[in-house]
């Protein structure tokens, strides 16, 4: 389904640095984060859609959203048929947001 012209993806999963697969066995301490992209399609920028990476970390949602760029730059990389636009971090199944893919307003 289609919300506000942007298709969910499927997630992927990406293991470098602290993004890693929700399944893998050991990571004490850490909890894992929805950091959510935005990608269009290079040679159709009308056609964007969500992709989520899960991001392992002890660090507040507003520290995944920072530290995100070179995560979202590796995955964009590996897909050079898309581009980011945007991006948030959220905790799995909440409404907790950290959102820094576009400049708000000051009022």
């Amino acid at each position: 389904m289609i919300h506000g012209g942007v298709k969910p993806r499927l997630a992927d999963f990406v293991t470098i640095g602290v993004i890693c697969s929700t399944n893998q066995p050991g990571i004490q301490g850490m909890n894992p984060i929805d950091l959510i992209v935005t990608v269009c399609a290079v040679l159709s920028p009308a056609t964007c859609e969500e992709t989520h990476l899960v991001f392992s970390s002890s660090a507040s949602l507003q520290q995944c959203a920072m530290a995100a760029p070179p995560y979202i730059a590796q995955w964009v990389g590996e897909h050079p048929k898309w581009t980011a636009v945007k991006w948030r971090c959220e905790y799995p199944h909440s409404n907790d947001k950290a959102d820094t893919g576009e400049p708000k307003s000051a009022g």
